[in-house]
């Protein structure tokens, strides 16, 4: 049964995970989910990102498939891993004001989840 390794958001291809959130232009960001014990057929997955009053404002599909990666008849007893990103873009209309966003992943019957802060980004004009 495949599970979730780790799960963490990053600005838009950058490779450190964030906690804080500094733009004032909207959002933009990769999600990072690492999978083990990938069995070799294909996963559909399921993303939600919501307010920190649970209001959603966001959802999307997305799929693994390591079959594409290995000769299924050969490794048909393996199990694969997988990192994988995908991005997000939102307008500042479309945060509706939070100052806090929970992202959510699930895959199968594995759920994790991560949030991060949307700080407004000050302009230092000495």
């Amino acid at each position: 049964m495949v599970k979730i390794n780790t799960f963490y958001v990053t600005y838009l291809n950058k490779p450190e995970p964030i906690l804080v959130y500094e733009k004032n232009d909207g959002l933009n960001v990769n999600l990072h989910l690492q999978l083990i014990e990938l069995e070799l057929k294909s996963y559909p997955i399921y993303f939600k990102i919501t307010n920190s009053d649970g209001v959603e404002l966001l959802s999307f599909n997305g799929t693994v498939d390591p079959t594409q990666l290995f000769d299924k008849e050969k490794y048909s007893d393996s199990e694969a891993i997988a990192s994988i990103a995908f991005f997000v873009k939102m307008s500042q209309e479309e945060l509706q004001g939070s100052s806090r966003l929970n992202f959510s992943a699930t895959i199968e019957d594995e759920i994790s989840s991560v949030s991060i802060f949307i700080m407004k980004k000050e302009d230092n004009h000495g």
